[in-house]
């Protein structure tokens, strides 16, 4: 009994971990996004975003495809730095 009420208490407990993890992901995507296009580098008319990957420690490095929606453009990689909440760096790669 004690061992399935731990195995309920740590699958519930990685649950939460999980859609935590995720909102804070989707929260530096469009952090990110929203840099490129006050930095110019990327209005969301002419692109859409596409979450390439995330690696880092304190500071996190958050990878974008930029894919272009307007003719005329070119799909491109984009890269934003994130430390402690807030953009740091946002750049084409």
């Amino acid at each position: 009994m004690k061992n399935l009420i731990a195995i309920a208490a740590f699958s519930a407990a990685a649950t939460f971990a999980s859609v935590a993890s995720a909102n804070s992901t989707q929260e530096q995507l469009s952090m990110c996004a929203s840099a490129l296009e006050e930095a110019g580098v990327a209005s969301s008319t002419d692109y859409r975003s596409r979450f390439k990957g995330l690696r880092g420690g304190a500071t996190k490095t958050l990878t974008l495809r930029m894919i272009a929606i307007s003719e005329g453009k070119e799909s491109f990689d984009a890269v934003c730095k994130i430390r402690r909440g807030e953009v740091i760096e946002a750049a084409a790669k």
